[in-house]
């Protein structure tokens, strides 16, 4: 399920948990900017890191967001820099 979160006083970002059961459900929210690696992980196109590609594990979040000057884009973020700096609303 797609929740939503929020960074201090910052808009809410979509986002969710890559587990073992929703690779399907990411794959088809990440429109294309994502594809399953051999190992069950998601290889993330996130071009605007100037790395091109991030890989993410499971228990991972991704993050979508919006800038004028990127777009919509996702990118990886781990579950304990969620936990701290994130809040579900």
């Amino acid at each position: 399920m797609i929740k939503k979160f929020i960074k201090k006083s910052n808009n809410p970002l979509d986002g969710i948990q890559l587990t073992e059961f929703n690779r399907k459900q990411v794959l088809e929210w990440l429109s294309g900017n994502g594809k399953e690696g051999p190992d069950g992980s998601i290889y993330l196109k996130t071009p605007e890191s100037g790395e091109g590609t991030q890989i993410v594990h499971t228990g991972k979040f991704i993050l979508k967001g919006y800038t004028e000057q990127l777009g919509w884009h996702f990118w990886p973020v781990d579950e304990s820099y969620m936990n701290e700096n994130y809040m579900e609303v």
